[in-house]
């Protein structure tokens, strides 16, 4: 395996992911990188500060009006210490912290002389026990006094020797000592034995300090852990050089020959150095980016301005930081670049020819392992490449001859069972390689129809299966040597295959995937887009087919489709289920229970039987160029090669095991109410967050930052949702959340399932409305309870009136009968007397008693009538007000006319009032009518306000001077104060009014 990656390393090409403008930076001169204790990533630019979480920033600039903002946004370095602080230095040596947590800067002051204060180049560093220097080019080395709160040289836990001037400073790990480059040489103060050692004054008698004596001008001071102490001298008057001077062996070796040379001699400067923790060592600058592997003798240089989307691009590296997933981030003045040497177990190899470099980047069309190992690449345009083992080019027999007769147009590439090679071409020309007689044929017979031969495989007989371009299956029969059309499908045939049982499989452009017999040529089954529902494929064509297991097929048509030959039926896979695209072109089965799938969108690995899957992208060297269909292999070690548009990709499937990987912790970055951002760090310290209930819409904004391994993040806001959700965004949004207590919970998962071990969460209270208060509720109860008691008591006042009335009207009624009795009895015991004596006068008496009879009965029928519920309407009050008018007019020969409102009719006053305003109209008529003796009369019921009126307009009437007449109006205005209304006469020649007001209509 060591072998075949380091014959990749001439050819290596990492990916960089690129952030810049375009993708958020504020600026694209990035000074430094840092990570926090969290895992957010620190961006300290020429143009602010930002804060990167792998998917958004947040900016930090400086801010007039806020004393908590940075004092100018022209960062020069960052540094974070073992407390999680951010240290930040600015123009003129500006210097303080941010603190990750509330951040809000907080100034530094520096104690030193103001002039060489500004004027230096300053430089900050973090020793291990935490201390923070900062270091004054050529000035000073000032330290962080953290009980003083300020930096000075009396803070600092070394000294210098006199009129030495530093540079920079370094401890190393090993006995805690401190390296000072100065202009003057290097110094080493031993803390343990407090002593100081430089030239001509080694009191440790160090051989560093021994060896480095000629030295001046030195900065860059480091030791590696192989025991290396690296220097770098600029003097005044010469060039950059960088040694190192190895402690155990005592050798040292100048490096600038040789970078000078890999830089093909062009201008750089050296002005960082560190080892990463694989033991790499990195030395970066202007113009300058170079690794030493370890136990390596030379450097590697990567180089700037080569093409291609996901290559490195800069001038000048400022800063290099490795984070806690081993990806290392570039700060450049091209923006910040992030790859990961260690996790790119993706590699790609581009075409080249033995001896050669130059690159061949056609489209590849076919990959072959031949039984001697010699790996072939068949393209479209440059025809036959050949590769050992470890993707060396070679020349071989076949590839030797392709080259001469300029063999370009190459799409497919055989070796059958007696090892022969055949490979098919453009325009239904065959090439065949005898192995055993070295001679090599070209055939272009009729059968192929002068078209492209895209696909070759052989069957379990030894025959061999040929599809061309215009949709031909040609079947080779070995033993007759002859070449027979088996079937025409209209459509170019991309992809041969043949699975366990020893059926062909025939994959079609634009007519889904056929099922062919091998002994006849017969169709034992078609899958297309036309197929019934259950068999149905998504997309017209079909780019790939493998055989999972006995029963299961992997079909790539748009979607991943899995068959099963058994049932005939046919199930999706889209990106819905995780697929990173629905567009498929290759499918190769590693023989360890996955496949893998290419995409649009990179590489996609599923574990059929389990629903497990896991996306690739650039990040661990997937390029971005398209994947070519039918164009991969499983090399007979286990490694799969795909072919692209452009080149191949290799990699060993065992290798890759990300998705048992542990899932982090998931950290919520923003929190949004009302589309307003809040500050995470107050709503940390909250116990519950707390929202209204008119304003409780919400966007939660959470990562895992994680850089390099990408995880599925669920979510769930309980007492809402009944399920996990899937988060696509790395967000949550909720419109409206009713009242309650609801607790959200993120966590990350890996495609096995696993999660993360401490699931987050946010405890969140909305409150209900007043209305749903327990006090509103409360007094909702006492006023249900009182208006109960209130209608109760009406209930009952009503009950009581109703009876009352009724008790009026029966004493009333009593009183009435009573007296007329009264009268009849007198009336007839004086008629009786009056009989013997005087008989004429008897008849008059007889006549008062049937008038009394009369007048008792009619009573008694109006009573009855008022206190009839079927008469409660004021529509039936009119009726019987017209009945006792027409039998007047008929009886005295006038003219009476009743009006109502038709508002009024449906009106229902309660009996009393109805008891009375008939016997006030009755009243009304007998006064102006019998006594009055009215000629026409105009009755109008109407409703004034809320009150019931009667208006009696009558004409050609007397002035009511009789004494039965005051009687009538007595009886009237005492019935009608009597019910506290009011009523009115107006008499004028000839001409009545009366108006009768009721105190309510009900």
């Amino acid at each position: 395996m060591i072998l075949w990656i380091s014959g990749l390393q001439a050819q290596q090409r990492w990916f960089f992911s690129h952030l810049g403008r375009q993708e958020g930076l504020v600026s694209n001169k990035v000074m430094a990188v840092q990570q926090d204790a969290k895992g957010y990533i620190w961006i300290a630019t020429t143009e602010g500060l930002q804060r990167f979480d792998g998917q958004r920033f947040v900016v930090f600039r400086h801010k007039a009006s806020d004393p908590g903002s940075i004092p100018n946004d022209k960062i020069l370095h960052a540094q974070l210490d073992k407390k999680n602080r951010l240290w930040l230095l600015f123009d003129y040596n500006e210097v303080g912290y941010i603190t990750p947590d509330d951040r809000r800067f907080h100034r530094v002051p520096v104690r030193f002389k103001e002039q060489p204060l500004k004027s230096a180049e300053g430089h900050l560093y973090m020793d291990i026990s935490g201390n923070i220097f900062l270091i004054l080019y050529n000035e000073a080395v000032l330290c962080y006094d953290q009980q003083v709160g300020d930096f000075s040289a009396m803070a600092n836990p070394f000294p210098l020797p006199s009129n030495w001037h530093p540079t920079r400073i370094f401890q190393d790990s090993v006995t805690h000592s401190y390296w000072i480059g100065s202009d003057s040489g290097l110094v080493k103060y031993n803390p343990a034995r407090k002593m100081l050692s430089w030239r001509g004054h080694n009191e440790e008698r160090d051989p560093v300090i021994d060896h480095y004596a000629r030295l001046t001008h030195v900065y860059l001071p480091y030791l590696d852990q192989s025991g290396r102490f690296w220097l770098a001298s600029w003097p005044p008057h010469g060039n950059t050089t960088l040694f190192s001077y190895d402690t155990h062996s005592g050798k040292e070796k100048e490096w600038e020959p040789s970078l000078f040379k890999l830089l093909r001699y062009k201008y750089h400067e050296i002005q960082y150095l560190n080892e990463l923790s694989d033991g790499t060592l990195w030395i970066a600058g202007v113009d300058l980016l170079a690794m030493l592997k370890k136990n390596s003798d030379n450097f590697e240089i990567l180089q700037s301005q080569l093409s291609g989307e996901f290559s490195l691009h800069y001038d000048h590296i400022h800063h290099l930081m490795e984070d806690r997933e081993h990806n290392i981030w570039l700060a450049s003045d091209k923006g910040l670049y992030r790859f990961n040497p260690a996790a790119q177990v993706f590699h790609t190899v581009t075409n080249r020819r033995p001896g050669k470099d130059t690159v061949f980047t056609p489209d590849v069309t076919d990959i072959l392992q031949a039984r001697d190992g010699t790996i072939f690449v068949s393209t479209w345009g440059n025809g036959l490449f050949a590769y050992d083992s470890n993707f060396n080019a070679v020349e071989t027999p076949v590839t030797r001859p392709s080259i001469q007769q300029t063999e370009m147009l190459t799409w497919c590439i055989h070796q059958r069972g007696n090892g022969d090679l055949w490979r098919g071409n453009q325009d239904g020309l065959l090439w065949i390689l005898h192995t055993a007689t070295g001679r090599q044929e070209a055939l272009r017979l009729p059968v192929f129809r002068s078209s492209t031969i895209r696909q070759i495989t052989e069957d379990n007989q030894a025959n061999l299966w040929l599809g061309t371009q215009k949709g031909d299956l040609i079947k080779w029969e070995a033993a007759s040597n002859n070449f027979t059309p088996v079937q025409y499908f209209g459509s170019a045939i991309i992809r041969l295959y043949k699975d366990r049982q020893g059926y062909i499989w025939a994959c079609t452009v634009k007519d889904g995937v056929y099922k062919i017999h091998p002994s006849n040529g017969s169709t034992l089954a078609h899958y297309s887009s036309q197929s019934p529902a259950g068999q149905r494929l998504t997309d017209i064509g079909v780019t790939d087919i493998v055989q999972y297991s006995d029963s299961l097929f992997v079909i790539a048509s748009g979607p991943l489709h899995i068959l099963n030959a058994y049932t005939q039926q046919v199930n999706v896979i889209r990106t819905i289920n995780g697929i990173p695209a629905n567009t498929v072109t290759n499918i190769i089965n590693d023989g360890r229970g996955t496949c893998w799938v290419t995409t649009e969108n990179g590489l996609y690995k599923i574990n059929i039987s389990t629903g497990a899957g896991s996306n690739f992208n650039e990040s661990v060297g997937i390029g971005a160029g398209s994947f070519s269909s039918a164009a991969s292999c499983q090399l007979k070690d286990g490694r799969i090669v795909i072919g692209t548009s452009h080149d191949l990709t290799v990699f060993q499937p065992r290798e890759i095991t990300t998705e048992t990987q542990q899932p982090p912790a998931v950290e919520i970055t923003n929190f949004s109410l009302m589309n307003k951002w809040l500050p995470m760090d107050s709503l940390s310290r909250l116990d519950h967050i707390a929202l209204p209930y008119d304003g409780n819409a919400i966007h939660i904004v959470f990562s895992t930052l994680t850089y390099q391994s990408n995880f599925n993040i669920f979510y769930k806001l309980e007492n809402l949702d009944k399920d996990w959700i899937a988060s696509e965004s790395s967000e949550a949004m909720y419109n409206y959340i009713p009242p309650g207590e609801y607790v959200f919970k993120v966590e990350a998962r890996n495609p096995v399932g696993g999660r993360s071990i401490t699931t987050t969460s946010i405890k969140i209270t909305v409150a209900p409305p007043f209305w749903q208060t327990w006090w509103f509720y409360s007094f909702l109860l006492l006023a249900v309870m009182a208006l109960l008691y209130w209608f109760d008591w009406q209930r009952m006042y009503q009950k009581e009136a109703l009876q009352k009335m009724r008790s009026n009207i029966s004493d009333n009624l009593h009183e009435d009968v009573n007296t007329a009795l009264q009268h009849i009895n007198v009336l007839s015991e004086i008629a009786r007397i009056k009989a013997r004596k005087e008989p004429e006068q008897s008849i008059t008496y007889i006549n008062e008693i049937h008038h009394k009879s009369r007048s008792m009965i009619i009573a008694m029928e109006d009573m009855l009538w008022s206190i009839n519920p079927a008469n409660d309407k004021i529509e039936r009050v009119a009726i019987r007000m017209k009945e006792f008018a027409a039998a007047l007019s008929r009886k005295l020969g006038v003219y009476i006319e009743i009006r109502a409102d038709e508002k009024i009719l449906s009106r229902k006053p309660d009996m009393k009032i109805r008891h009375e305003l008939i016997q006030l109209y009755k009243l009304s008529l007998r006064l102006v009518v019998e006594e009055m003796n009215a000629a026409e009369t105009i009755i109008w019921i109407d409703q004034e306000g809320a009150k019931l009126s009667l208006h009696v307009y009558a004409s050609g009437s007397k002035h009511p001077l009789q004494h039965s007449s005051l009687k009538v109006r007595e009886e009237m205005r005492a019935r009608t104060e009597a019910m506290k209304g009011t009523i009115d006469f107006q008499f004028d020649e000839g001409k009545t009014v009366i108006m009768i007001i009721f105190p309510s209509i009900s």
